[in-house]
């Protein structure tokens, strides 16, 4: 199998840092061993985007008996932000 950048420069050149890369089709596996022998044990985090929240959980639960929750949000960078947030009913019905 032959890679090439979409101007057909040889992919030989291509950086993989950062990118928290992952491969299924068994030709590329095979073409990044070759390459980069161990890439798929040592991928490195992408950096994190300047003036950005994050949340302590992608999802946040209440029984239906609980009467608070308590989103937790962190923010990084010192450029402006907003957050937006939205609660929902879910599964629960009176008894």
């Amino acid at each position: 199998m032959k890679l090439v950048y979409l101007d057909s420069k040889p992919m030989n050149d291509l950086n993989l840092d950062n990118n928290h890369l992952t491969a299924y089709d068994p030709k590329l596996h095979k073409w990044l061993d070759e390459r980069t022998p161990g890439w798929d044990n040592s991928q490195t985090p992408c950096p994190v985007a300047q003036n950005t929240v994050q949340f302590t959980a992608a999802a946040y639960n209440r029984n239906e008996n609980g009467k608070t929750v308590t989103l937790t949000v962190s923010r990084v960078g010192d450029g402006a932000v907003s957050v937006n947030c939205k609660s929902s009913d879910a599964s629960a019905t009176a008894g």
